[in-house]
């Protein structure tokens, strides 16, 4: 299997947002309501892409098969000065690759490269790659609840240093 690695352009935004919704649809079975990922749609998710690629500074990495169909993606955001994680998606079949982990060190680097000395995401509780993340030096320091569907649903909030 080949994958190469890419930064998003303009005219991703359509596969980004099969994969951002095909993902959730993978990963979250048994942890969030069947009926909220039942109703996730691409043309939603296609909207905030679009927004993303037009208007954003911050760079989006793909991961993209022999054939140049994105597979996964990973980003980062800014919010009130810190560095977050805000997306790291791979569609289920490409698990167990190695792929999550250069879409992260992707993200980590660039925080690296900006001076950030850490970079935090937000991940549901139950949800399994918190291990994964835990394997990469991420630390729980807060967790918290929010409502989604009528179902309560709880979040960590993780942190590494860098």
């Amino acid at each position: 299997m080949k994958i190469d690695y890419r930064l998003a352009c303009i005219g991703d935004e359509d596969a980004i947002s099969k994969v951002h919704v095909d993902a959730w649809r993978e990963a979250y079975i048994g942890i969030v309501n069947q009926e909220y990922l039942n109703n996730l749609k691409y043309e939603d998710r296609k909207e905030m892409w679009t927004n993303n690629l037009k208007y954003s500074e911050i760079p989006i990495f793909l991961a993209v098969d022999e054939d140049d169909n994105i597979i996964g993606f990973s980003s980062i955001e800014i919010r009130d000065g810190k560095s977050y994680l805000a997306t790291l998606y791979l569609l289920e079949k490409y698990h167990k690759n190695g792929i999550g982990q250069i879409l992260l060190d992707q993200v980590l680097n660039y925080a690296k490269s900006k001076k950030y000395q850490q970079v935090y995401l937000e991940v549901l509780a139950e949800n399994p790659t918190v291990s994964f993340y835990q394997k990469n030096n991420f630390k729980i320091i807060n967790s918290k609840f929010f409502t989604r569907s009528d179902e309560k649903v709880e979040e960590y909030v993780m942190k590494l240093e860098i």
